[in-house]
């Protein structure tokens, strides 16, 4: 209400306050509280009503958004596998597993060698053994929902060989050109059809018949030291449970055949090593035990 020559008159129905007053430096009766949280409550109802068309619109551009996003992302795949590390058993727990403090002699690993292992396995060496194994400098760019073995088969990817991008294109229905896109008007390097070999500046692949071939192929051929970088990259080397001796060899590629067969392949060349290495300190070990026979023969000779 308001007052008008000296007599109180009520307010105009645009000017009334309809919720509880605030007055600075009184604190809010706690009876009025319960209203003004009612009113907020109703004011935010209003609004989101009024803005719904708008929020709704929101929503649906981020969905849109996010599916273009995730539809331009190549899609990666995960290999696993796993390596379980024996103790000393058999022979090796008599007279040889007490040699394993003798340096040069060795033992099979135990807890304190674990991370030993682990090193091995993420060791630059054991990687470059890998790409060598599955010609990981050659990668396929197009067709980019096929695997490189559906289409073609790395015959030859010397280190040494020139790294870029080439194209193949079909001719006709079962021959194929090969140019290199880094040079554009260099002529073509070789024309090839399914089954045959086809170079490309060092390195040798073979196309797959299909029945669908693909109109353009592109390979990438990475160098050498690119391609160990990006499977050491992509590589995750961890023991599966503490305390226990079983470690665990992840990877992620694009290409879900060698996203499995990095896995198997680096666990096959870790045996493969360890295998060697074994069998040289079991040499060592009798040619050690072979030097203390003699060396005591001698002694009891002289002693004769």
């Amino acid at each position: 209400d308001h007052v008008s020559n000296g007599t109180l008159m009520p307010l105009p129905p645009s000017q009334r306050v309809t919720g509880p007053v605030r007055v600075p430096g009184y604190p809010t009766d706690p009876a009025l509280a319960h209203l003004e949280r009612s009113v907020d409550l109703r004011g935010l109802g209003r609004g989101i009503r009024r803005s719904r068309w708008l929020i709704l619109s929101a929503v649906v551009a981020l969905a849109a958004l996010t599916t273009i996003i995730l539809s331009l992302q190549s899609p990666e795949y995960e290999g696993e596998t796993t390596i379980h590390l024996a103790g000393p058993t058999g022979a090796e727990s008599g007279l040889l597993g007490s040699l394993g403090s003798i340096p040069g002699l060795g033992a099979l690993p135990d807890g304190s060698s674990l991370p030993t292992e682990l090193a091995l396995l993420q060791s630059r060496q054991l990687a470059e053994a890998v790409v060598d194994s599955l010609a990981l400098r050659v990668r396929l760019l197009e067709p980019e929902d096929l695997p490189r073995n559906a289409v073609l088969e790395v015959v030859a990817a010397p280190r040494d060989s020139m790294s870029g991008v080439y194209e193949l294109r079909r001719t006709d229905a079962a021959m194929y050109a090969a140019t290199a896109l880094a040079d554009a008007s260099a002529p073509g390097l070789a024309v090839a059809g399914p089954g045959q070999p086809l170079e490309l500046a060092g390195v040798t692949v073979r196309l797959h018949p299909r029945s669908d071939a693909p109109e353009r192929i592109r390979v990438a051929v990475l160098p050498f030291r690119d391609a160990v970088d990006a499977l050491q990259q992509n590589l995750n080397i961890h023991q599966l449970t503490a305390g226990a001796h079983v470690l665990g060899i992840r990877v992620r590629d694009p290409d879900p055949v060698l996203a499995a067969g990095i896995t198997n392949t680096h666990a096959a060349e870790y045996v493969a090593y360890k295998s060697t290495t074994e069998t040289m300190s079991a040499a060592n070990s009798v040619r050690f035990l072979q030097e203390q026979v003699d060396h005591y023969a001698a002694q009891l000779a002289e002693a004769e």
